[in-house]
């Protein structure tokens, strides 16, 4: 399991990530440095944890060992921060949130390709944000307010422009898919 705290004995607000066995193991403080660790996500091999932190100025994406025994690498940035972040299933894609005053473009970066991100589902009028991978990496969930409100909506991946469904009908933030792939929460 990995969380995100605030320590409450702390005249602080920061934030750590810590992690913690299912079968009632120890919590284990994972992040030490910047003051906004966040959005822990577990790599596809399930040994790192890939999360977001403002240690080096504007929240960037990091990876580490979930059992803390090497350091947090620096996996991807942009010039407006980030503010989510996921590895895909095949280990072939990061997908990242921008977050900056304006807010929320749904980016990618193929690993050994791109340096930099680059838009996945972006518009300058509206807010794209919770990007979600189905088990098979071959669909993105996403949440959009190109309708007035937050939907979601879901393209095939990482083809983007070949396809768009709305699934939500009333609002809807947060997709999350099922473990087989074959339902989504909302």
């Amino acid at each position: 399991l990995a969380v995100e705290f605030i320590n409450a004995k702390s005249t602080s607000s920061n934030t750590d990530i810590w992690t913690r066995t299912i079968d009632g193991g120890a919590l284990s403080r994972l992040t030490f440095e910047g003051t906004n660790n966040q959005r822990p996500k577990w790599s596809r091999d399930g040994r790192d944890i890939i999360f977001l932190s403002n240690r080096a100025g504007l929240p960037a994406l990091y990876r580490q060992r979930a059992d803390g025994s090497s350091p947090a690498r620096l996996v991807a940035s942009d010039r407006r921060g980030l503010g989510e972040g996921l590895e895909s299933p095949d280990g072939n894609w990061l997908v990242v949130r921008s977050s900056d005053d304006v807010c929320c473009d749904i980016m990618g970066i193929r690993a050994g390709v791109d340096s930099t991100p680059v838009p996945l589902v972006a518009s300058p009028s509206f807010r794209e944000r919770n990007p979600a991978l189905s088990a098979d990496g071959k669909w993105l969930a996403y949440a959009s307010d190109e309708n007035g409100r937050f939907e979601v909506f879901v393209r095939p991946f990482p083809d983007v422009g070949s396809g768009k469904w709305q699934v939500s009908t009333a609002g809807g933030t947060s997709p999350a898919w099922g473990r087989r792939g074959a339902e989504l929460y909302f």
